[in-house]
């Protein structure tokens, strides 16, 4: 071959081989995305949730995903060729022969409940849903999905042992909304209460109450269900036929995902046969429980005419008797100075009312005076008819002259506040509580309280060019060691111009030395000169703008404003 025949065919050798390079690459390209797809398909259909089955019209396993052996406890490959029947529990045979049957003649999907068996002989509960599809071969063929609903099965039956048990419980059982209305009762409520099913639903609960309980008692019980999630306890209520009855009850709350109340569930017996037996035992207990020696207060038990039953050591100490037997004297033989109020109320007393009072003067014989705190309360027999009244006692003189020194102290503090021109303030440094004086108030236009007593007050009010310099004082002050300071600054009066202030202190500090407190007075200094008002300071900066600064009380002197 010529020169020029050789590399003309070299050339195209080359040429060839390039050509044979973009193809390989092209079949690597597509090898790659036939790869991910791949990949692509085992994940959703191998990996899925659910087990994929294909099987012949007769019930022949042609192909599974990795689930469906899973489901079944056999690898993939062994459900091949294998007939489901041999995975559906016996007596369910026929749920799946039915289901097919339809399956054929509607040929539209159609799903069923039924029993499946594994590998190792556990049973378990599945929904199969299939559709009729073609195979390779053209013949008819089923796509099943089978789920794992055994849990779902389980919940259901135990909803429908909790109904069961809700409908022929002895205890009466009644579910309201969080705003108590009714919405289920069972038998058992009816047979207590008296009213129906139909007569209750929709209803408020509190139809059913009684007098018996306050407004307090059921808030009570509403924080305890908002605290803990139920609320047990005594509970008088009211049955169709008027008749008041009691009963043990327990609220639990019901809340919904984010924990608010959605519905309570009150369960309830009827005790009152229990609780009259109870309270028989109460009224001779209770004398017992009341009245020991060694009662820590004074008390005492009378009848219906106001005689002696029974009296604690604190009665005799209290007021001033030697200890004896008090039992059946008059208690107005052994107190004749006894005022007709007090014998008027207990009189009250003995027609059911319970008294008290914080403190009453009881002036005796000689000539001295007591102050007495007392409550009075009727207490009943086992026929459940006022059997006499109770009376508590305590001693209060002590405090009542102490209270009266504090209160003389005091006003002597509010006079001392107001004879002075000095605006007296208080700073609570632990609760970061602040007390301004109405004279502080005074000092710069405003009525006592007219603004928030904030800590901050006094700076949001104070000049801006002082600020810094007060804070400074005010934080190297408190961060010493000295007892009191003073110092110098400009507050904005209500008309608009700044007085010029001096504030005295005093800090009271703890045992460590931080400052916890600090007290004191405000007065205006009787400089010379002219007070600026805010605008007119911000005139020597921006001069020719005199129009802007209306109300201005400029050129007037601190003299001029003082008080």
């Amino acid at each position: 071959m010529s020169p020029e025949v050789m590399w003309h065919t070299l050339h195209e050798l080359r040429a060839h081989q390039i050509e044979l390079e973009m193809q390989n690459e092209e079949l690597r390209q597509a090898q790659v995305e036939m790869e991910a797809s791949k990949e692509r398909y085992f994940d959703l259909y191998h990996l899925a949730p659910v087990g994929y089955l294909t099987m012949s019209k007769v019930g022949v396993v042609l192909d599974a995903n990795l689930t469906a052996g899973t489901l079944l406890g056999l690898a993939r490959g062994g459900l091949v060729k294998q007939s489901i029947y041999r995975f559906i529990v016996k007596d369910d045979h026929v749920v799946y022969h039915l289901h097919r049957k339809r399956l054929v003649e509607t040929g539209d999907p159609l799903a069923c409940e039924l029993r499946m068996v594994r590998q190792g002989g556990t049973t378990f509960w599945a929904r199969m849903e299939a559709s009729t599809v073609r195979d390779e071969s053209g013949d008819s063929a089923f796509r099943v999905v089978i789920s794992d609903i055994t849990e779902r099965k389980h919940a259901g039956a135990r909803l429908q042992l909790a109904a069961c048990v809700f409908s022929h419980a002895r205890e009466g059982i009644m579910v309201t909304a969080a705003d108590g209305t009714i919405v289920e009762v069972n038998r058992a409520f009816t047979r207590i209460t008296g009213y129906s099913r139909d007569e209750a639903l929709g209803r408020n609960s509190r139809f059913l109450a009684s007098d018996r309980q306050n407004q307090a008692f059921y808030a009570a019980a509403w924080r305890a269900l908002i605290k803990d999630g139920y609320w047990s306890g005594e509970v008088w209520n009211r049955r169709k036929d008027g008749e008041v009855y009691a009963e043990m009850q327990t609220v639990s709350a019901v809340p919904d995902v984010q924990g608010t109340i959605q519905q309570l569930v009150t369960l309830f017996s009827d005790i009152t046969a229990i609780k009259r037996a109870e309270e028989a035992l109460a009224a001779s207990e209770e004398l017992r429980r009341l009245f020991i020696e060694y009662a820590p207060a004074g008390l005492a038990m009378f009848d219906c005419n106001m005689r002696y039953l029974y009296t604690s050591n604190h009665w005799f100490a209290d007021h001033g008797l030697d200890k004896c037997d008090l039992y059946g004297l008059s208690h107005y033989d052994v107190f004749p100075e006894i005022p007709e109020q007090w014998k008027e109320f207990h009189r009250r007393g003995l027609a059911g009312e319970v008294l008290r009072s914080e403190g009453d003067h009881f002036e005796r014989l000689d000539g001295s005076v007591k102050w007495v705190r007392w409550e009075i309360r009727p207490w009943y027999n086992g026929q459940q008819s006022i059997g006499g009244i109770i009376i508590f006692t305590e001693d209060i003189t002590a405090n009542k002259k102490a209270e009266g020194a504090l209160r003389e102290s005091e006003e002597r503090l509010s006079l001392l506040l107001r004879g002075t021109q000095d605006g007296f303030w208080d700073w609570n440094l632990l609760r970061n509580e602040v007390y301004y004086s109405p004279r502080w108030w005074n000092m710069i236009g405003y009525a006592d309280g007219e603004l928030d007593a904030d800590p901050d007050l006094w700076r949001s009010l104070m000049h801006p060019d002082d600020l810094d310099r007060v804070n400074s004082v005010f934080t190297t002050e408190l961060a010493g060691a000295r007892d009191s300071f003073e110092v110098e600054f400009r507050l904005l009066h209500k008309d608009g111009h700044y007085l010029n202030i001096i504030s005295c202190g005093n800090i009271l500090r703890d045992e460590e030395g931080k400052a916890k407190r600090v007290s004191g007075s405000n007065r205006i200094a009787l400089h010379a000169g002219v007070l600026e008002t805010p605008c007119e300071s911000d005139k020597k900066s921006n001069a020719g703008n005199d129009s802007q600064c209306s109300g201005a009380s400029g050129g007037e002197s601190e003299l001029d404003h003082a008080g």
